[in-house]
């Protein structure tokens, strides 16, 4: 399983805060890293354990220079996984999330804010449930794959690790930001799973059956 202590040695970590954001572990997170002191919490991330924090920051403030940032004491920690420099010093970055965490307190607030922080409880209630859980998800994604007309069919996540599994679909298809904030609240994997297969059920009953797409292709071609 994916988390912070497995990921970082010090136990602090650079947080990044941005207005209504929700990073989950297995999920790609792109950023543009353009402001004086993101670069240098970037460059820090560089150098050390390239881990960043990405906090909820409270009413849309994100901070300022020179105090601790307002930002949701529970968020997400994602690592670089691409890094690409522009000519202007701005860089394009992708994050992967690797755990959700519970701020303990800021060690540093400027330039930018370093927070120490432990991972949030990571439970499975019931193991039955969730393996039949995990096959539900599995045989739905298996489907949706192989037809070109679902979303992201080419990208989606087979065989991804079921801890992973909820941050990678959350992004690929496009979650509410209410879905995503009950997946990061949830503890306990099954409930994350059953969130998940809720949400792939949904989009399997409103997908159209491929005789109706043909039918209506073969409609509109008649008209014209």
């Amino acid at each position: 399983m994916t988390c912070f202590e497995a990921e970082s040695r010090s136990g602090v970590v650079p947080v990044l805060p941005l207005p209504g954001v929700c990073l989950l572990p297995g999920e790609l997170m792109p950023l543009l890293i353009f402001e004086e002191r993101h670069r240098l919490l970037l460059a820090h991330a560089l150098a050390g354990e390239r881990l960043i924090g990405v906090a909820c920051s409270l009413a849309g403030r994100g901070g300022n220079h020179v105090g601790a940032p307002e930002v949701l004491p529970h968020f997400g920690v994602g690592r670089i996984d691409a890094h690409s420099p522009l000519p202007d010093g701005r860089a394009e970055v992708v994050l992967r999330g690797v755990a959700r965490v519970r701020l303990l307190e800021f060690v540093r607030e400027a330039p930018f804010p370093l927070a120490r922080v432990e991972d949030l409880p990571e439970v499975v209630s019931d193991g039955c449930a969730l393996e039949k859980l995990s096959q539900e998800v599995q045989s739905i994604l298996q489907a949706l794959a192989a037809d070109p007309r679902a979303p992201c069919h080419a990208l989606l996540p087979i065989g991804s690790s079921l801890e992973e599994l909820p941050g990678r679909l959350a992004g690929l298809l496009r979650y509410a930001p209410a879905t995503r904030r009950r997946l990061f609240a949830a503890d306990d994997l099954v409930e994350r799973l059953g969130l998940v297969l809720d949400e792939l059920r949904e989009s399997e009953r409103l997908r159209p059956p491929a005789r109706a797409l043909e039918q209506n292709r073969t409609s509109n071609l008649n008209r014209n």
